[in-house]
């Protein structure tokens, strides 16, 4: 690499460098708007004949997305986990990949708390199912867990073609799953981590692509394909999922009801009855799970979570639960010293303001930034509001709309909250781009090769993250608000388990934090069957209850860590058996002095 431009790759945000670009594009369209554009309008029409080909497009969509994701594995490997929900979905994938529900509360339970993880009544995450059963398809057909979220990836896209075809032409469909692939396949913490967010955006592309279809044909395909969207959806982000598919279900009521609509016996035959089926299996299938975990059908693991460590409600207005007496003083600064303040914040009017302003930025950040911004932007300049959002897509504007007022009533929020809008969003960008694409004054149509940039800066962006990693520098913004999210994760606790994994015999890890330890650097996590793994990870206590915890794991070498002191070194537990210590210390000299 030449050395001025890695300099300039060294040095600089791709999401910067995003907005240079976008800025020279404008001027460049301003003062040469044709340029280029016998070339362009070969590209445009073979294009325009391949978008003909829509279940082909569809299935290339996804395949590209799975590819994308594939090629850049050499420098951006499968991700190590460290967010307290990775490990949480990364249980919850484990159990499943078990066959099992859920896992036994712990004789040790006390020990091995940590955050978002129940340990009474029952061992597992807190969080509906449907990220860790994607975890645990991705480890049964892949091997490994990141398998699911690969394959997650693939899908999402692919429901996005096929969503952006209902809506819109089929050549500005392909433009938009191009769109898609570049933006969220490769460098999202949605691919790029085990967080999720994929899956909520498929199910919701499911949902809004069978809308339209649904009023045109009446096929069981499409009420099928909606019905699945809603059921992921009640199973990924309950209330988001809610709040998504009220104007659906409200839009799908007007239409049968309305003169447009079918004959009243046809819609209940072959829309409300199949959905109904479907809809009804599906909270059968929550409330079995839920009594599987909690011991009753309408209790959720959330809400015992909720109930026991969490007093911080889910929306401003609801009253503070009583603050538990927690026996480790980070969940106290988890809970009170982190999340308190914000519910505390967006109670005051101010504070809401301040807060909604900031969840705007972030979604603004993630789901558009500089280059797919520009064409909204653009729109929005030449007076193209209702063009855009409320003439062909005035639906897509409405369910917009109830969703973002239900995420902004959140105490939390995160970019995946919103993820059922995801294709929403590209619809949105795709139509401004063909709005824009046609404006002009004076006979010069500046907008014309503004958008057809559009597809080249998300490339050139992507080339340039891509440069950037391989050159090993990670410049982001505030991770992961942004659409270019590399994930680092807790590489040393990754690393040491390996180290311990290669040890003879099995290991128990007592975990000791310093006061002024970060909430957000967990160490202490586990698998699904914790007798059975080769590392346990447990809490320090106080020397008695060590003891305790230590008899009980009998059989394993146990080792002392302090990761503020030193995220790398294990010391040998003060009063463990002299030949255990021996025997680990010659084995790797490394991990003990």
């Amino acid at each position: 690499m030449p050395p001025l431009l890695s300099t300039f790759i060294r040095g600089h945000q791709v999401e910067i460098v995003e907005t240079y670009l976008v800025f020279f594009v404008v001027a460049m369209s301003y003062f040469f708007p044709r340029l280029g554009s016998a070339r362009f309008a070969g590209l445009e029409r073979g294009i325009a004949r391949f978008a003909q080909r829509r279940r082909l497009v569809v299935i290339l969509t996804g395949v590209a997305a799975l590819a994308a994701r594939a090629i850049v594995l050499p420098i951006l490997p499968v991700p190590v986990p460290s967010i307290h929900d990775e490990f949480e979905y990364l249980l919850m994938g484990d159990t499943f990949a078990h066959f099992r529900l859920t896992n036994p509360a712990h004789p040790m339970g006390a020990h091995l708390e940590t955050f978002h993880v129940l340990q009474q009544p029952t061992y597992t995450g807190i969080v509906p199912p449907m990220q860790g059963l994607l975890l645990a398809a991705g480890k049964l057909i892949g091997g490994h867990p990141f398998a699911g979220v690969w394959l997650s990836v693939g899908l999402m896209c692919a429901a996005v073609c096929w969503m952006l075809q209902g809506w819109l032409p089929p050549k500005w469909a392909l433009v938009g799953s191009a769109l898609v692939v570049m933006r969220f396949a490769v460098f999202s913490y949605w691919s790029d981590s085990y967080w999720g967010g994929a899956i909520a955006a498929a199910a919701g592309a499911l949902v809004l692509g069978a809308f339209p279809r649904i009023k045109r044909r009446l096929r069981l395909f499409d009420v099928l394909a909606m019905g699945a969207g809603l059921a992921i959806l009640a199973n990924v982000r309950p209330y988001e999922g809610l709040v998504f598919s009220l104007p659906v279900a409200v839009g799908l009521l007007i239409w049968m009801a309305g003169r447009t609509g079918p004959v009243l016996s046809e819609s209940l035959k072959r829309v409300v009855l199949p959905l109904a089926m479907l809809m009804g299996l599906t909270f059968a299938a929550m409330g079995y799970y839920n009594w599987r975990v909690t011991g009753h059908p309408l209790r959720t693991a959330y809400d015992v979570s909720m109930s026991t460590v969490n007093p911080v409600p889910y929306f401003p207005w609801q009253s503070l639960r009583p603050i538990p007496e927690y026996q480790f003083k980070v969940f106290r600064d988890f809970y009170v010293n982190f999340l308190l303040p914000q519910y505390q914040e967006v109670r005051t009017a101010g504070g809401f303001a301040t807060v909604t302003w900031s969840k705007i930025k972030r979604l603004s950040s993630f789901y558009f930034g500089a280059a797919l911004g520009l064409p909204l932007l653009m729109a929005l300049f030449m007076g193209g509001f209702r063009n855009v959002f409320l003439t062909r897509l005035r639906f897509l504007s409405i369910v917009a709309a109830v969703t973002l007022t239900g995420l902004f009533l959140e105490v939390q929020y995160a970019p995946h909250y919103a993820a059922p809008l995801a294709c929403v969003f590209l619809c949105f960008v795709v139509q401004a781009m063909r709005y824009v694409r046609v404006w002009g004054r004076q006979r010069r149509p500046i907008g014309l090769l503004a958008m057809r940039a559009v597809p080249a800066l998300c490339l050139i962006s992507l080339a340039l993250g891509a440069a950037q990693i391989a050159s090993g520098y990670y410049i982001t913004q505030d991770w992961p608000h942004s659409w270019y999210s590399v994930h680092i994760g807790n590489v040393d606790r990754t690393r040491l388990t390996d180290e311990l994994a290669q040890m003879p015999g099995r290991q128990l890890v007592i975990v000791r934090y310093e006061p002024w330890h970060s909430v957000h650097d967990e160490w202490v996590f586990n698998s699904s069957d914790i007798d059975g793994s080769k590392t346990v990870w447990a809490r320090d206590m106080d020397p008695v209850q060590n003891q305790e915890l230590i008899q009980y794991f009998h059989d394993r070498r146990v080792w002392l860590l302090d990761p503020d002191k030193s995220r790398s070194r294990l010391m040998p537990y003060p009063g463990a058996d002299e030949p255990s210590q021996a025997v680990a210390m010659e084995h790797k000299p490394s991990l003990a002095r």
